[in-house]
């Protein structure tokens, strides 16, 4: 092949590469787009929007907490849900112990229903019913025995338990009586709790009595430390055996049923708690020295805040605050805020100091509602600061 032939040949070669790549087209022809690469066999994702920052005010950013949800596509379906859910929860307990109308925007939130006149959300309805028992509504067993049997949820059964224990009329009974008899073992126990309030009626005696042959033996301990309230002989010799068998979720539970306002019969049982090895019993043990508001209840949590263990500290702190409005324990709370690196500790910190009230707080409470982290946890300390910020403003 002479030198002209060779040259026609790459011209060729050259001409049919740049074909095959699509660098050349055909006349009228168009070039089809590269396929973006992505998920569902090649389809893009459609570009995510940059999320606005929550509010910088302590209201508003409660109420952006409760509300803000996100899109979530499910199987075809665009459907809305919280976007930060354990926040929300903690947005509205925190809300719902606000003094005066502040908290009904929230409350209505919780208690929203759906086209079916079902509960949009049922752990949040169960919350709202419990600051509303809290705050000392009536006529609320009905629709909270209503919420129990729509929702079939454990944390809806324990939540209402609670809320069912704070209600003096009689249908708070029936509800509790119902309660022991639930599913969740929780609510079994703060059924019991609650029945305390009626100890004067046989029924309530009985339920909170069968309890000790509960299958669950943290409900079963629970039981025996509420029957000394009751003045039941029983309770002695149950305790003794819990106590002798020192498993530590039992005498945790114990702990939680001495923990009565009419409790001083509890307190040598608490006292044998309080020497308990285990920091999670002390600490359970404070807490229930807190609910019996005595004189001599106060005397043992102030020794506590000497206690090695800092949940143990910051328990009797939270119960000497909240309880007896002691000075030491708010410092206590203050210093726990600020230095703790215990994320459960800072909050348990937090709620007691949201009900203080106390101005000198302001600008520690200030500094824990600037931070800017959008980490969940980071933000259910901002909505209990927020909590406290509203309730000192007001208080002014």
């Amino acid at each position: 092949m002479n030198r002209s032939g060779m040259l026609v040949l790459v011209v060729v070669l050259l001409v049919a590469a740049a074909v095959a790549a699509g660098l050349l087209l055909k006349p009228g022809s168009e070039r089809a787009p590269r396929r973006p690469e992505g998920p569902a066999g090649g389809a893009s994702s459609p570009p995510v929007k940059a999320e606005k920052p929550p509010p910088d005010r302590p209201w508003p950013f409660l109420v952006w907490a409760v509300k803000t949800m996100r899109p979530l596509r499910v199987r075809n379906r665009t459907l809305e849900v919280p976007r930060y859910p354990n926040l929300r929860d903690q947005a509205v307990l925190a809300a719902a112990g606000l003094p005066g109308g502040r908290s009904r925007e929230i409350l209505d939130t919780a208690l929203a229903r759906d086209a079916d006149g079902r509960y949009e959300e049922v752990e949040l309805a169960a919350y709202a019913y419990h600051a509303l028992a809290v705050r000392g509504d009536r006529g609320l067993a009905p629709k909270i025995a209503a919420l129990v049997k729509e929702a079939d949820d454990w944390d809806v059964s324990e939540w209402s338990a609670k809320a069912a224990g704070r209600l003096r009329e009689k249908e708070g009974l029936e509800l509790l009586l119902s309660l022991t008899r639930d599913e969740e073992e929780n609510a079994r126990m703060e059924a019991a709790v609650g029945l305390a309030r009626w100890k004067d009626d046989p029924r309530a005696r009985d339920a909170v009595k069968a309890l000790l042959d509960d299958e669950d033996d943290a409900v079963a301990a629970c039981a025996a430390g509420v029957l000394v309230a009751f003045g039941d002989p029983d309770a002695a010799i149950e305790i003794e055996k819990i106590l002798k068998e020192d498993d530590w979720e039992e005498e945790t539970a114990l702990a939680k049923g001495l923990g009565l306002e009419d409790g001083a019969a509890s307190l040598p049982w608490l006292d044998r708690l309080l020497r308990n090895d285990d920091e999670d019993v002390r600490a359970a043990a404070a807490r229930a020295l807190g609910a019996i508001r005595t004189a001599e209840a106060r005397g043992r949590l102030a020794k506590l805040l000497s206690d090695e263990d800092d949940g143990v500290k910051a328990a009797a702190a939270a119960a000497l605050a909240r309880t007896f409005r002691d000075p030491a324990g708010a410092e206590i709370l203050a210093r726990t805020l600020r230095e703790s690196p215990d994320q459960d500790l800072r909050v348990e910190a937090l709620r007691a100091l949201a009900v203080l009230d106390r101005p000198r707080d302001r600008k520690l409470l200030e500094q824990v509602f600037a931070d800017p982290s959008r980490d969940e946890n980071d933000l259910i300390l901002r909505a209990w600061a927020a909590a406290a910020l509203i309730r000192i403003e007001e208080g002014r």
